[in-house]
C-alpha cells in the first residue's frame, strides 16, 4: 500500500513507517497510556528553541502556556539565556535546574537530532518535536526521521512528531500549540487530527457550541501513533466522545485498536480518503460524511444524557417553511413525527396555539410579542417532556427582536427540561441574538445547530443509533 500525502504518492514511507512500528513495538498499551499523560499533563515542560520575539512559535508556545495560565514550570532554552515573557531562560538543557517531565523541541531536523540525544541523556522520557523538514518533504527529511527513532532506541523516551503544531489539554490547562491559543471553557470532546491547522480551531468551534477535553496533531507520527492515542482517550475520564479528522488511514493498528475504543466511547470518524470509510465503520466508528458533521455529532453525544427511545419527535417553530424542512429531513433519516396525546393537544390549543398537532407552529401570534411568544414555547416544550408518546425533541428556532423573549428564563422554567433529547437547530436569527442564544444553550447543555436543520436531524438519528446499538451490545 502507498501513503498519499498532499496528492503526491511517496512508497518509501512505508520502510521508514514498517521499520518504526518495529522499533517503538516495546511497550504494552498501557505503557503508552503512561507516557501520554507526560504529554497530555507534565508538571514541567522545557522549550529548545524558544524566542523572545513574537511571532516566532517559540515564543507563541511560551505565551500560549501563560494564556492558558498552566500551572507547571516552563524552562525556555535559547541562546541568550534572557527571560521570555517573564519567565526565567537558559543558554542550554544542562543548566536547568531539574529534568523536565516533557520537551518541546522547535529547531532544524539537524539540531533536532542533537537535541533528542541530549533530552534522552537527560533522562527526558516525553518529547514533542514540533519543527518540519523530516518524512513529509521526502527522502532526505525521512532520513532526520530515522535518526530521531535512533536517538531513542532502547530507552523508555517517546516521540509525538515530527511535523506537528502541538496538542492541548484543557482541562490540565496545558498546551504545546504554536498557533494562537484560542482559550476555551473545558469539555469532554477529544479531537485527533492530521492537520496542524485544523486541530489549531483558528475560533469556528465556538460557534459550533463545542467544548473540548483535549486536541491533538500527531504530525508524521513516526514514534506514537494514531491508535495510541485512541486508546489513550478511550481510558481518559475527562473525555466521553471522540472526534477523528483522517486524511487517510496510514496504519493497520487503529483499524485493529477501532473496536476497543468504541466499546468504551461514541468515536466519530470523517476521513478525506472515502476508500476507507467502510473498514472504519466495520470498526465501529460512527463515519460522518462532512467535517462539519463530525462535530454535529460529536455535541450532541457530548450534551445529552437522556436516552432516544425511540424515533418519534416533535416539532416546535413559529414557521412552517422550517417545519417543512424539517420533517422531510426526518422521513429521510428513519425518524418520524411523534402522535401527540389529546391530552398535549388541548393543553397546546388552551394555551392560544393555533396548530396544536405535531409539528406544532406557533403562528400567528395574537400581536407582535416576546411575552407572548414566551409562553407559547414554554407551554409547547413543557407539554412534549411530559408527553409519552414523545421520544425526542425539535426546537426550530427563529426569531427577531419585535418577538424575542428571555430564552434562559424560559429554559430555566421547563420542569423536565432534560427528561428526553432535546436540540435547538435556529433558522435566520438576526444577528444581536445570535451570541445570547449560542450562551444560553451552552449554559443549558442543549446541543445548538446554527442555520443546519438539516445536520441538527442527522445528529438526532446518530445519537438514536449510537445510543441503540450500544444498549444491544
Amino acid at each position: 500500500m502507498l501513503i498519499e500525502t498532499y496528492g503526491k504518492t511517496i512508497g518509501y514511507l512505508i520502510g521508514v513507517s514498517s521499520r518504526a512500528e518495529k522499533r517503538v513495538n516495546r511497550f504494552l498499551s498501557s505503557n503508552a497510556n503512561s507516557v501520554l499523560s507526560s504529554f497530555f499533563s507534565p508538571k514541567s515542560v522545557l522549550v529548545v528553541g524558544a524566542s523572545d520575539k513574537r511571532g516566532k512559535f517559540g515564543n507563541q508556545v511560551i505565551r500560549n502556556l501563560k494564556a492558558i495560565k498552566y500551572p507547571g514550570r516552563i524552562f525556555p532554552v535559547h541562546l541568550s539565556g534572557k527571560s521570555i515573557l517573564g519567565v526565567k531562560a537558559y543558554k542550554d538543557i544542562r543548566s536547568l535546574p531539574q529534568v523536565p517531565e516533557l520537551a518541546v523541541v522547535l529547531c532544524s531536523p539537524e539540531d533536532t537530532v542533537r537535541v533528542i540525544k541530549g533530552c534522552v541523556s537527560l533522562g527526558v522520557k516525553a518529547i514533542m518535536v514540533q519543527c518540519s523538514g523530516f518524512s513529509e518533504v521526502g527522502v532526505a527529511g525521512a532520513k532526520y526521521e530515522e535518526q530521531l527513532l535512533d536517538a531513542i532506541k532502547g530507552t523508555e523516551t517517546r516521540i509525538i512528531g515530527p511535523n506537528t503544531t502541538g496538542l492541548t489539554d484543557l482541562h490540565s490547562k496545558f498546551t504545546t500549540q504554536i498557533l494562537p491559543l484560542r482559550v476555551r471553557k473545558p469539555g469532554s470532546i477529544a479531537f485527533l487530527a492530521q492537520s496542524g491547522g485544523l486541530s489549531g480551531g483558528l475560533g469556528w468551534w465556538e460557534t459550533a457550541s463545542c467544548r473540548f477535553s483535549k486536541i491533538i496533531a500527531p504530525g508524521n507520527a513516526c514514534d506514537l501513533k494514531e491508535h495510541d492515542i485512541l486508546s489513550y482517550f478511550g481510558d481518559d475520564p475527562e473525555t466521553s466522545v471522540i472526534t477523528v479528522f483522517l486524511k487517510t488511514v496510514r496504519e493497520s493498528a487503529m483499524l485493529d485498536n477501532l473496536p476497543e475504543v468504541t466499546k468504551k466511547k461514541p468515536t466519530i470518524v470523517y476521513c478525506a480518503d472515502k476508500y476507507w470509510v467502510q473498514r472504519l465503520e466495520q470498526s465501529g466508528a460512527m463515519v460522518a460524511s462532512t467535517y462539519q458533521e463530525l462535530f454535529g455529532y460529536a455535541k450532541i453525544f457530548a450534551l445529552t444524557q437522556a436516552p432516544l427511545k425511540g424515533t418519534n419527535i416533535a416539532l416546535l417553530s413559529p414557521s412552517s417553511g422550517p417545519i417543512a424542512i424539517a420533517v422531510n429531513a426526518l422521513n429521510e433519516n428513519g425518524l418520524k413525527l411523534a402522535k401527540l396525546s389529546q391530552q398535549s393537544i388541548e393543553r397546546l390549543r388552551n394555551a392560544g396555539i393555533f396548530r396544536a398537532e405535531n409539528p406544532v407552529d406557533l403562528w400567528p401570534p395574537r400581536m407582535l410579542s416576546g411575552a407572548e411568544m414566551y409562553d407559547k414555547y414554554r407551554t409547547a416544550i413543557d407539554t412534549f417532556t411530559k408527553d409519552e408518546n414523545v421520544d425526542g425533541i425539535v426546537l426550530l428556532y427563529e426569531s427577531f427582536k419585535e418577538i424575542h423573549f428571555d430564552l434562559r428564563k424560559m429554559l430555566k422554567n421547563i420542569e423536565k427540561l432534560h427528561s428526553k433529547p432535546i436540540i435547538v437547530a435556529s433558522i435566520q436569527l438576526e444577528n444581536n441574538l445570535t451570541k445570547e442564544v449560542m450562551k444560553n444553550a451552552d449554559e443549558f447543555n442543549i446541543p445548538l445547530y446554527l442555520d443546519d436543520i438539516y445536520g441538527a436531524i442527522r445528529a438526532l438519528k446518530a445519537y438514536y443509533d449510537g445510543k441503540r446499538t450500544k444498549s444491544l451490545g
